[in-house]
Parts: structure tokens; sequence; C-alpha cells
């Protein structure tokens, strides 16, 4: 998006998948990103005949699990469950790592039998993306490019990063803590090592183009939620946004309808794109409950 801003005139048309604008922070926005998806998820299981009657109530019984696991840890598939860790792992199935497999259609039940006491669907979920560790309090590694994201966040993110207001929002937000806790100490201790200057104050102004542009969201989306496509597409007058319904990050990944999408987008990137596949993208979540 900031390509968008300075080298306008090389850029014929642009796809953005899940964006990030530069009008919001990322860090001081750590715990409100993943609220949205998981309000989103609630209400469409409530909508939902069969997610409704299976699990009634899901919300304010996560609610009440999340506070009971956080004074009392509980041990399952080789996990420690505290409540933030129950959230990071329903999270990250949300988000979908592992590009062509939903996960989201089991979250519901997940939530719902370990709101119960049962954590063995909720643990397969976590073992999705973490290395079982009794200690676990879900820390995710492994990530090959976190050296490149870091040094970005440093030089975007940190001169305008309030780190009050992230602290407080897992307190404000319900299921803020699903992105972890937000302390502040790793980015102010170690973004001087990285030398990567810090952006002017301009970079945070709108980017605001007449390049056509194809948006992409999942509506599932804890990371780059679905707010931060619509705060996109309002300064980009030549915007087509879709929607993706029950998908998180990455919409691309999530099978061929996004892919047709995308590909056909710039050979008339003036013209509105076919999107009729986008109405099979309808949420059917697992209700079944084990014997």
């Amino acid at each position: 998006m900031s390509a968008m801003r300075t080298d306008a005139n090389a850029i014929r048309s642009v796809v953005l998948d899940g964006p990030y604008p530069t009008t919001v922070g990322f860090n001081d926005s750590l715990n409100v990103r993943p609220t949205a998806a998981f309000e989103q998820l609630f209400a469409d299981c409530a909508a939902d005949v069969a997610c409704g009657a299976a699990f009634p109530d899901l919300r304010s019984r996560v609610i009440g699990m999340i506070e009971r696991l956080n004074d009392s840890p509980v041990a399952a598939g080789g996990f420690t469950f505290t409540g933030d860790f129950a959230l990071i792992a329903a999270a990250r199935a949300l988000y979908q790592y592992t590009p062509g497999e939903f996960l989201a259609p089991e979250v519901p039940r997940a939530l719902s039998l370990a709101a119960d006491g049962d954590f063995s669907a909720l643990a397969v979920l976590a073992a999705a993306n973490f290395a079982p560790d009794p200690t676990s309090t879900g820390t995710h590694g492994g990530d090959a490019t976190s050296g490149v994201g870091r040094a970005v966040q440093c030089h975007d993110e940190l001169p305008f990063l309030d780190r009050d207001r992230a602290r407080q929002q897992s307190t404000v937000y319900p299921f803020g803590a699903a992105q972890g806790r937000f302390d502040g100490n790793v980015e102010f201790d170690i973004c001087p090592q990285f030398g990567a200057g810090q952006a002017d104050p301009s970079f945070r102004d709108p980017v605001v183009s007449s390049i056509p542009t194809l948006i992409l969201t999942g509506t599932y989306d804890p990371t780059t939620p679905t707010e931060w496509a619509d705060i996109t597409a309002a300064a980009l007058d030549a915007s087509q946004l879709i929607r993706f319904r029950g998908v998180g990050h990455i919409v691309i990944t999530t099978g061929a309808c996004p892919v047709q999408i995308m590909q056909m987008f710039p050979d008339a990137p003036t013209v509105e794109v076919v999107r009729t596949c986008v109405a099979g993208y309808v949420p059917e979540f697992t209700t079944e409950l084990p014997q």
C-alpha cells in the first residue's frame, strides 16, 4: 500500500489479500483484531440451526471458561491451557495456518467441549500450530520471516506505538488475548538493534489512490480483520471489496474461487469481477459430539 502512494505511476492494478492500512497500528490493536473474528464466529454459530442447537450460549460459556482457566490452568494433550492459550489455539485455527485445510468449522465444537471440561478437541487444534509442550503458554515459533517482519514493524510501527493502550486492550475486549498479551518490552528492547530507522509521521496518513484495486478479506481473519479491509476500500475510489465467509487470513489459499477472481482481475481491472463462486463460502460447522 505504501508503494501505491510512492510509485503510483508504475502500478497498473493491485490485489490486496487481508490489507493492512497505514492508518492502523498493528501492535496497539493487538487485542482488538481477533475480537471481531470471534464475535462473527459466535454469531454465525448462533444463526446456524445445527450449531446453535448443539452449542447454545457459546459466547458466554467461552468467556466463563477463559476466566476459570486463567485462575486454574488445565493440562491436556501436551499443552497447558490457560484462558489466554485456549483463545490463542482457537484463533490460530481461524487463521488457517494450513493452506486448504479449514479448521474454523471445528472451533465452536472445540470451545464448547472445553467449556464443559473436555479439552481433547481444542488440543487437536493447538497441535496443528504448536509443538506439544507441557509448559506451553502459546508462544508461536518457527517463522522463517520473523526477522523481516520485525524490521518492518520497528520502522513502521514502533515510532507510533502506544504501549499503555496496547496493554489495556486485553482487559477491554473479551477475546483480545487471542493474539497474546502485549507487553511491549520486546519491541522496545530489540528494535534499536535492527537499526531500521523510523517512518515519517506522514506514513500513517491514509493511502488515497485511484489505482484499480481488488481487496479480499475473510470474515474470520483474526490478524487483519475485515474492518481493516473496509478502511482500506474507503480510501481507494477504484476498489472492489470481496468478503469470504468463514475464511481466515490469506484468502487465496482457501480454494480455487479467490485464485480465479485474482487471476481475472488484472485483465480488466476497471470491470466488476465475476464473483458468483463466493456464494459457496458458507460456514459448515462440525456439530457431532464424542460418544
